[in-house]
Order: C-alpha cells, then structure tokens, then sequence
C-alpha cells in the first residue's frame, strides 16, 4: 500500500466495537493539541460509518518519551478515521477502506468489556483482508485499553451538564444498557451469576493474568464466563446466519479468546505499541497520563 502524504498530514485508522471510547479519545487528544480550554463536544451518538477528525501534532519535547526521536520535518497533523463499531465495511459498507492510504492504525478496547477485546481478533482480521496490517512493510499498531469510568469526583463539568470525569461513566452506562436491554434477562441472570461468583465484575486485566496466579475462585468465574460467551454467540450466529445467509461476516461462529486476540495484535510484524488503562473519565488524567504516549506513538509514523 502507498505511503504517500498529504500536506503534512498522516493518516491513522481508529477501530474498536460500539461504546469503548473511540470518540472520547479522540475528543480528549484534540482538547490537549489544540488547547481551546478544555471544552468537550456535546456527546453524540455512536459512530455509524465513519468519522474523520483531523488534530495537530505537536513537535515538542514534552510529546516525546525518553528514547523517542525527536524529528520536525515529519507530519504536523493527524486525520483519525474512526469507524463505526458495526465491522460493516466490506463490500457493501459505507468506507472503502481498501483504497485508503494509512499511516497507522489504533485499536481500543474497554477494559470492563471483554467482548470488546475478543472483537478486536476479528478487527484485526478484517483488516489484514483489505492489506491494511499483516506485513513488515504495513502501517504501525497501537493497542489501547481504555477506562470509563472512576470512583473519583472532579468540579470540573462538561457540556449538558455533566461532570467531567462522569462522561465515560455516562456513555459506558448507556452502552450497557443497551447491551443489556439486547440480551434478554436469561443473559442479565447469567452475568449476575458469574459477578456474584467472582465477587467483582470481571475485566480484561482477569485473562491477561497467569494461569498459576489465578484463584480458584477467578477460575471458575472464567469458566463459567466462557461458557456463556460461547453459547450466546452461537445462538448470536444461527440469527445472523437466518437473517443474512451463510455468507455473512458480522458474527464468527466461535468468538476468539481474549488472551489470542491481544496477543494477535500485539505481535503484528510491524510492531506493536501498547497502551494499557488509558483513562478517558476526566481530561487532566489523560493529559498526565496517556496523551504523551499517544503523541509519541503518531511521531513515529512515516508519512513521507
């Protein structure tokens, strides 16, 4: 794929399911290049398509991480194309993401939600279809979990007043309502059962842990996680396949495990920069701990 530039600009690839925070990043990344005070867009709904949102990158130290190349006759901006959570742009989709030209591609997902992360297995094989990731020579991945929501409170409020730091609770609570609402109450009851036998709500953290350190308490709640995952995407199947025929791509019959999804990604031969806990509840938070990061990872990007 071509690597040509335009203006200045580099090209990243935003993709993740519906409700991870795609847009809330992008969002928080435009308030810390811009610095127009801070101000939030008023929250939408999600994305359906495509989303371009061009923000400036900053050639300055304080971008950089220690061992980063400080370089100034690069790129000055980034257009991120965010794609709507649907996975629907084959053929018949709405972006015709085999003739684009991209620099970078970032995948996100929500570290409370770990269908998200199972996805991200199918995201990324979407794109290895279309020659957009996969080889030596394809644009550079970024792997970034994001986190919603935070015990914290801040004074800080953002548009329809809303606190600050209780947007992505806001936007993570509609997500799972709808989710829920989806799911019927068999699936609610199930997911109550296994958060009541683990004690907490699970999270991606849980599959990334060692299987000699998990409890016996922690398994079993894995366990009894993948067995519901399991059936419910299958059933998830038969409907698509009902609805759409046998050649349908939306769902897989066997949804990939977390552990093999974030390890595809993670090892993609043109290198893989990741980001774990990326808050996206409160701007300072990101800025002091995420921002950077980000901004490193674009300096990398080869737009010449």
């Amino acid at each position: 794929m071509s690597k040509g530039n335009d203006h200045g600009m580099v090209r990243v690839l935003v993709v993740g399911d519906t409700g991870v925070g795609k847009t809330l990043l992008l969002q928080r990344l435009h308030c810390y290049s811009v610095r127009h005070g801070g101000e939030l867009l008023p929250i939408s709904d999600p994305t359906a398509g495509f989303h371009v949102e061009v923000i400036p990158i900053h050639r300055e130290p304080r971008h950089f991480l220690p061992g980063d190349r400080l370089d100034n006759s690069g790129a000055t901006c980034a257009a991120f194309i965010e794609v709507g959570g649907n996975r629907n742009f084959g053929p018949s989709g709405q972006l015709p993401i085999r003739l684009m030209t991209v620099h970078g591609v970032i995948f996100i997902y929500d570290c409370h939600n770990i269908k998200s992360a199972s996805n991200l297995k199918c995201w990324y094989d979407d794109l290895k279809n279309c020659n957009i990731v996969g080889g030596r020579n394809s644009p550079k991945v970024m792997l970034i979990e994001t986190v919603l929501s935070s015990s914290k409170h801040g004074a800080s409020v953002g548009p329809r007043g809303i606190p600050d730091e209780h947007l992505g609770t806001y936007l993570r609570e509609r997500a799972r309502d709808s989710v829920a609402h989806k799911q019927g109450l068999l699936a609610r009851s199930w997911f109550r059962l296994v958060r009541w036998w683990s004690g907490r709500e699970l999270s991606v953290s849980d599959f990334k842990h060692p299987r000699q350190h998990r409890g016996i308490r922690l398994r079993s709640a894995l366990f009894l996680y993948r067995c519901f995952a399991v059936v419910e995407n299958f059933l998830l199947y038969l409907m698509a396949v009902a609805l759409f025929g046998p050649s349908q791509k939306s769902v897989l019959l066997w949804l990939p495990p977390v552990e093999a999804a974030l390890a595809t990604i993670e090892g993609d031969p043109s290198g893989t920069r990741t980001l774990n806990g990326c808050p996206l509840y409160g701007q300072k938070v990101f800025e002091e701990t995420a921002a950077c990061e980000i901004h490193a990872f674009l300096s990398t990007l080869d737009g010449t």
